[in-house]
């Protein structure tokens, strides 16, 4: 216990980004003071939009991260906003052969704390927010070199979680930082001016982790199978289609299908043949993969995700039409929508719409 408040005590955010103390009826300022007073500060818990001036941070993908190259950059983005002596790097993931930041410096894969396997291990795969957000302050405190993909909006309860995401606006400096900073390799704009696509928009279908790797896996434990990010969904999917046909005909611009599911993209392009539209849709690969070898919660398991070198080219060419397109239109089971998209609108200043299927 402290009888002390901070001088920069914002009892608003504090209600905000702790939502289990509102959903335990905390509501005024001078709820918000005595909790922090008797139990936040105990806990270490954020009472202000953190804007860490003495603690630099370095966000580095590896090899064994559960998450992929979209929740990354999300993560990336929420450190970014919040501590002034941001970096990131991608060096110790093979996903950096085909993009890469600027940062220099030479980080060994050992020296990396991951925040999620470090809170998983330390409480294990149920954790609460609170916990997620002290490990990543106490990781950044012991080391600068975190893998984070946690972000504030993921747990935003006063609207859709969605919409969060949707409606977040990068401040112009970090717009001009990141895409500065985040680079693709030559053979990657090599092959898009290739496919000479120009004035499009991208319809981008997540249609899950188990739908990418179920059939390769053969998971059977349910623990997996009715995890948020793993279990089966069961979109609509004519509805999905009907819904990307109306919206390429109300812009009359051509429209590029991406999607983690290669057999939607087929049944797609078949609706598309058959309405005689194929000028106005395209799908440049299918050869989708995630770009982790164990995404969510199977980096607690046995199972592994094979990636080959032309998946990670694929990934990140998706990212780099991504970022040139002129809407991006999101279609995901999940609550949060996708880091894939959502991560590019917000670089590169993109509309983008979410819904969630």
């Amino acid at each position: 216990m402290t009888n002390m408040l901070p001088k920069n005590f914002d009892w608003q955010f504090y209600l905000e980004n702790n939502p289990d103390l509102k959903d335990a009826g905390l509501s005024t300022q001078t709820d918000a003071e005595n909790h922090w007073l008797n139990h936040g500060f105990a806990e270490d818990r954020l009472y202000t939009k953190p804007r860490i001036i003495n603690n630099s941070v370095v966000n580095c993908y590896h090899t064994n991260s559960s998450s992929g190259i979209g929740d990354f950059l999300r993560g990336s983005i929420f450190l970014a906003e919040n501590y002034k002596d941001f970096n990131f790097d991608l060096s110790n993931h093979p996903i950096s052969k085909y993009l890469y930041s600027r940062y220099n410096k030479k980080i060994n894969q050992s020296e990396i704390v991951d925040v999620y396997e470090e809170t998983v291990k330390q409480y294990g795969q149920t954790y609460s927010l609170q916990q997620l957000q002290q490990t990543l302050l106490s990781s950044i405190k012991a080391s600068p070199y975190v893998c984070s993909m946690y972000s504030v909006l993921l747990y935003n309860k006063d609207r859709p979680i969605h919409l969060n995401f949707q409606n977040h606006t990068l401040p112009l400096e970090l717009i001009d930082y990141f895409q500065h900073e985040l680079c693709f390799h030559k053979k990657i704009k090599q092959y898009y001016q290739k496919i000479n696509i120009i004035d499009y928009d991208v319809a981008h279908i997540r249609l899950g982790d188990f739908s990418i790797l179920q059939d390769k896996l053969n998971i059977n434990d349910d623990s997996i199978l009715q995890q948020i990010n793993y279990k089966k969904y069961s979109p609509k999917i004519n509805k999905i289609i009907f819904d990307i046909l109306k919206t390429g005909s109300d812009n009359d611009r051509t429209m590029i299908i991406m999607s983690d599911n290669d057999l939607f993209k087929k049944v797609f392009m078949d609706t598309v043949t058959r309405l005689d539209l194929q000028e106005q849709y395209q799908i440049i690969h299918e050869d989708s993969n995630h770009c982790s070898k164990q995404p969510g919660l199977l980096s607690h398991t046995e199972y592994t995700n094979d990636i080959t070198d032309q998946q990670l080219f694929n990934i990140v060419l998706d990212l780099y039409i991504l970022s040139r397109s002129r809407n991006i239109y999101s279609y995901s089971v999940y609550p949060w929508g996708s880091g894939f998209s959502y991560a590019i609108a917000k670089i590169y200043d993109i509309p983008l719409s979410i819904n969630i299927i």
